[in-house]
């Protein structure tokens, strides 16, 4: 199958400032910069201490409550950035029973695992 002859594909054309690159029909979008590759630097210096400051929580309490204290945090810090963000608490009803099931799966028996792993 082939493009109708008055679509053409996205054209890349480099804009004077190096960190902004246009797409055609105009489209302005920002090019990974220092300051993408610092935040994603970050998230993967903070994840890999993580486990480190999990192994040391774990000499003082125990894994269920360290696990609470993380999803209340969590929780806390979720529930403000929505508030500030103006947007609904409460997703729709319509997903809640895939978001109970990843958030299960995917969140808390990986918690479990990982906390009991590291006792």
């Amino acid at each position: 199958m082939t493009a109708p002859a008055d679509v053409s594909p996205p054209v890349t054309v480099a804009a004077s400032n190096a960190d902004t690159a246009v797409t055609a029909p105009g489209v302005m979008t920002r090019s990974p910069g220092a300051w993408h590759r610092a935040g994603a630097l970050t998230a993967i210096i903070l994840w890999g201490l993580s486990f480190v400051a999990t192994k040391a929580a774990l000499r003082e309490i125990s894994p269920i409550t360290l696990i609470f204290t993380r999803f209340a945090i969590g929780s806390a810090l979720l529930v403000s950035l929505l508030a500030v963000r103006r947007q609904p608490l409460v997703p729709p009803r319509d997903t809640w029973a895939s978001l109970a099931l990843m958030g299960f799966v995917g969140v808390f028996v990986h918690q479990v695992v990982q906390s009991y792993g590291l006792t």
